[in-house]
C-alpha cells in the first residue's frame, strides 16, 4: 500500500501508485512486476559477466548477504547503488530497475 495523508492528518492507504511514467498510473501489481524485473536484471547481468554475489557486494561495499537481498528484491537498492551498477554493468539504472529493455545506456558523464 502507497501512505498518504489526509487533510485531517490520518494516513489514507492507496492501492495505486501515480508514477509520471508517460502519465500512466501503476497499480501495486503494475509495480511490484516492475520491482521483479528488477531482480530479475541483477542477476542476468551478474552471471552473463560470470561475477559471483561477493565481487558484486565487495564493489559496491556491501556484504554478500545485502547485496543477495538486493539482487532477490528484499532489500531496496540505494540509489548510489543503482548508478555504480549501472557503470559496473555499462548500462542505465532504468534498465536496472525493470522500466526499460535496452540495456544500452544514453550517453553521460564519466563517474567521479
Amino acid at each position: 500500500m502507497f501512505k498518504s495523508k489526509n487533510e485531517d492528518g490520518s494516513l489514507n492507504l492507496s492501492p495505486k501508485a501515480s508514477l509520471f511514467r508517460k502519465g500512466k498510473t501503476l497499480s501495486q501489481q503494475d509495480l511490484a512486476e516492475q520491482l521483479q524485473l528488477q531482480e530479475i536484471h541483477l542477476k542476468e547481468l551478474r552471471e552473463q559477466y560470470n561475477y559471483t554475489k561477493t565481487q558484486i557486494a565487495n564493489y559496491i561495499g556491501v556484504t554478500k548477504r545485502t547485496y543477495s537481498n538486493y539482487e532477490n528484491g528484499k532489500t531496496k537498492i540505494p540509489v548510489k547503488v543503482l548508478i555504480k551498477l549501472s557503470y559496473y554493468y555499462n548500462t542505465s539504472v532504468d534498465y536496472l530497475i525493470g522500466f526499460t529493455d535496452d540495456p544500452v545506456p544514453h550517453e553521460r558523464r564519466p563517474l567521479e
